[in-house]
């Protein structure tokens, strides 16, 4: 035996011999977490408003890339449109975390005259665990509507009656 330190022998030339072990490793990876959904609120009455994440967050223990955590809408809001860079998002259309912390997500109300919306939404990682579900509500604060006024003319007799009516 040389005196090289080479595996298995000391350098007094005899061998050490072998041995073998287990070794465990624990998995970490989990699901990924709603860290915060809180209610959108102030909205104006048929306006837009971009979700931040202040409203809407979720963190993952398995990755720090905000892409890879991906909202699914499961029932869009009945009362309003989910925009995606200013684009309405299909059935079961999708968002990032990276999307909500890049001001790319925001709610346009319709103008109707319902002032509680809601979406819910299936939040995946990418792993083999189940969607995380979850349930984003929406408050529209009620404008003071301009009254609608028929326009159009009427002509009588002179002498004549004309009566008029409201459309309620």
């Amino acid at each position: 035996a040389d005196s090289s330190g080479a595996a298995g022998e000391n350098t007094g030339g005899s061998n050490l011999g072998t041995a073998s072990f287990r070794i465990a490793v624990d998995d970490i990876s989990g699901p990924p977490v709603v860290a915060t959904n809180n209610t959108l609120s102030g909205i104006l009455e048929g306006s837009t408003t971009i979700i931040t994440t202040a409203n809407l967050s979720a963190t993952d223990p398995d990755t720090t890339d905000k892409t890879q955590l991906i909202y699914t809408v499961t029932n869009r809001p009945n009362d309003g449109t989910l925009l995606l860079n200013g684009v309405a998002l299909a059935p079961n259309g999708f968002f990032t975390q990276d999307d909500i912390e890049n001001n790319r997500v925001s709610y346009v109300h319709n103008g109707n005259e319902f002032f509680r919306d809601s979406f819910t939404f299936s939040l995946t990682d990418g792993g083999n665990f189940a969607p995380v579900v979850g349930t984003f509500n929406i408050e529209i604060d009620p404008v003071n509507d301009r009254p609608d006024i028929d326009q159009s003319s009427h002509r009588m007799s002179e002498g004549g009656t004309v009566t008029f009516t409201t459309g309620m």
